[in-house]
């Protein structure tokens, strides 16, 4: 292939037909800041920590600013009695989990909090700050309407669970409703096998849930929360999968 030049000749032409600037443009792009390219291990000015939410083993939950919204920052906290390089990599795989999992409910129309910023090397996840109670909540303070608000939750976690994601920590406390609307979060234990087993032991873990915080109450919610999630999700397995986990959970009550 035969090599194009530009002489010394025709590149001075074509210098010197560009439009030069004028020295006042000069002086002003002198006194101009340069502009520094954000790194993704650097905090954002904008980032101002509010309030702590809570700290719990795995991460510290804070209300912050986020570039000018208020926002949910998860920082996930180092394991010291694991290896600092082998903590660094399942620190980052847990929190690339946590936020595909919520792009990927997002995507589904699963009502869950949006991402703003992952930054892996920092351990740092931003996200919506998605405002009303959780449902733990709104059933201590609601003595009516607990039924239709379980019938919303059962439905938004079967269409979850016809993703295949698993929850991994479905309590009261990590579904917030608003509005009439429900919205699950804090999917820091999620995963996505969507076995029969593990979407029973998500079942189970809310309807334990429901029966220590609201016991007088608890089998009619539970059964609204089932009846609506086995009309979206249509997999009967799940359920006989469930009766099977309350067995092993009843056992082991008994046994101490």
């Amino acid at each position: 292939m035969e090599e194009i030049t530009v002489s010394d000749s025709a590149a001075a032409d074509t210098a010197s037909s560009l439009p030069r600037k004028r020295p006042a443009d000069e002086k002003r792009d002198q006194q101009l800041p340069s502009k520094k390219p954000h790194m993704d291990n650097e905090p954002r000015p904008t980032e101002v920590k509010e309030r702590e939410i809570s700290r719990g083993a795995e991460a510290v939950v804070s209300v912050i600013n986020f570039l000018g919204r208020k926002a949910i920052q998860k920082q996930r906290l180092p394991k010291r009695y694991r290896h600092p390089e082998l903590d660094a990599k399942l620190t980052s795989r847990r929190l690339q989990q946590e936020a595909r999992v919520l792009l990927r409910l997002r995507k589904e129309g699963i009502r869950v909090p949006a991402v703003y910023s992952v930054n892996v090397k920092s351990g740092l996840l931003i996200m919506e700050c998605v405002p009303g109670l959780t449902l733990k909540e709104l059933l201590q303070e609601n003595q009516q309407g607990g039924d239709e608000v379980m019938r919303k939750a059962g439905r938004a976690v079967a269409k979850m669970h016809k993703c295949d994601i698993v929850h991994g920590d479905l309590t009261t406390g990590n579904i917030l409703v608003h509005d009439g609307k429900v919205c699950i979060i804090d999917f820091g234990l999620s995963g996505g096998n969507g076995t029969e087993e593990d979407l029973a032991v998500d079942l189970y873990v809310l309807e334990r849930a429901v029966v220590s915080a609201h016991s007088e109450k608890a089998q009619p919610l539970n059964e609204a929360f089932l009846v609506a999630y086995a009309e979206e999700l249509r997999r009967p397995a799940v359920l006989k999968r469930l009766e099977e986990v309350r067995a092993r959970g009843r056992k082991r009550d008994m046994s101490g």
